[in-house]
């Protein structure tokens, strides 16, 4: 991604860097890898990353669960 169409690499190794740069936020702003933090920015400003990571409000005890993936026609009958 950001250099051209995204790789089964970008992919694989997106879940890894993403964890990586959150240890130490400071450093990894620092860090001598620019190309590499553009890299994770691009994606995790990208619309798919946001398709797949949808927030979803605390479970408390009593509540319904979410349902995975979403069912439309249970939610149409709430």
């Amino acid at each position: 991604m950001g250099g051209g169409a995204a790789h089964a690499v970008d992919v694989a190794l997106f879940p890894f860097i993403r964890q990586f740069a959150g240890v130490d936020p400071s450093w990894w702003q620092s860090a001598p890898y620019p190309s590499v933090r553009r890299w994770l920015e691009n994606w995790l400003n990208s619309a798919l990353f946001s398709a797949i990571m949808a927030k979803y409000p605390r479970w408390e005890p009593g509540q319904a669960g979410e349902r995975f993936p979403p069912d439309p026609e249970h939610d149409a009958l709430k």
